[in-house]
């Protein structure tokens, strides 16, 4: 009872763990997709800017080539044009003394100036990259740290939920001990009657045993279905036998039900399971421990056929010829057959 009272609260627990860590894979996914790129567009953004000062330390070393190559071809054509002047003046002896031949200072100079700019475009990539690399590493820290807490907010519902989980199996405990005391105390007041229900049920078993006998005289025995075959089906028997079966029926109840308490489960008749009902009322009306074979025989012989092919007459009649062929009494066969259609097959 407190089992199936609580088993929706423990599936509605099951249920919200399983919630929590999907939406916790949700969260991971998203969270290590959204720094998994960040990471990648740090990286291209760092390999971008070194590209540039690599670049532009290649534009600076062809520019500074070129201005040396310039230089050489202004002094080449100013000493040309000097030296031309000098020999239409008839000086060209005194051309080279006037003339200094300083390109390779120049020239010089724009090439160490040159290397000067290539180099600081080559730290400048470098640091470049040295900070992209360094944004790369915090952006992953961050992102693992941001996963970190995904988990640590997981195993904080995760636990919410086991501590619920572990106050409702206490809850259930309590619930189990409070219907056992209760059970108890039924039983204990069952025990004070039990003088009382014996003695009723003394006298029902006393009058039931009576009406079994008076079965028995009218021909109820292993001769049922000839003495029924005797009879005939007129209107006037069929009545006869729904009328005992009636009195076996509610004398066989009163007698399982007064039993049933006597023996101090606390359980009224019709508390216990259908099957059991029909036992027992079969074990009260044969006497003899052989209310399962009844109940197996009006089971037996139902297996495989439609309940929609009989009646409580015609079924009742069917099992207990049935009865006559394995030895057992047709009179408590036709009763227990009643019972079992009311009762197992839930037919009227």
């Amino acid at each position: 009872m407190a089992a199936s009272a609580y088993g929706p609260m423990y599936a509605a627990l099951q249920q919200g763990k399983q919630n929590a860590t999907g939406q916790y894979n949700t969260s991971d996914a998203v969270v290590k997709g959204l720094y998994d790129k960040l990471g990648a567009e740090i990286a291209a953004s760092g390999a971008k800017q070194q590209q540039g000062y690599a670049d532009a330390g290649t534009a600076a070393a062809n520019r500074y080539s070129e201005l040396q190559k310039q230089i050489g071809s202004n002094y080449q054509a100013a000493a040309d044009q000097e030296g031309q002047m000098l020999q239409q003046q008839g000086l060209q002896q005194a051309a080279g003394d006037t003339l200094p031949d300083d390109r390779a200072f120049a020239q010089n100079q724009a090439a160490t100036t040159g290397a000067a700019q290539q180099d600081y475009y080559a730290q400048q990539g470098q640091a470049e990259g040295d900070y992209f690399a360094k944004l790369g590493v915090a952006g992953s820290t961050e992102g693992n740290v941001q996963r970190q807490g995904l988990v640590k907010d997981l195993a904080n519902v995760l636990n919410q939920y086991d501590q619920q989980n572990l106050t409702l199996q206490g809850q259930q405990s309590q619930s189990a001990q409070d219907i056992a005391m209760r059970l108890s105390d039924q039983d204990f007041q069952t025990q004070q009657a039990n003088a009382g229900l014996q003695s009723d049920a003394y006298n029902t078993n006393l009058g039931l045993a009576q009406i079994q006998n008076q079965i028995s005289n009218q021909g109820y025995n292993n001769q049922y279905q000839q003495y029924r075959d005797q009879v005939g089906d007129s209107q006037f028997n069929r009545q006869q036998d729904a009328r005992e079966q009636e009195i076996q029926g509610q004398l066989a109840l009163a007698v399982a039900d007064q039993q049933s308490k006597a023996g101090g489960n606390g359980l009224e008749f019709n508390q216990l399971p259908a099957p059991q009902q029909v036992v027992t009322q079969a074990d009260q009306l044969s006497g003899d421990g052989k209310g399962q074979d009844y109940y197996n025989l009006a089971n037996d012989f139902m297996n495989g056929k439609s309940p929609d092919a009989y009646n409580t007459q015609t079924f009742s009649s069917a099992v207990a010829a049935e009865a006559a062929k394995r030895g057992l009494n047709p009179a408590i066969a036709l009763s227990v057959a009643a019972s079992y259609w009311q009762r197992i097959m839930n037919r009227s």
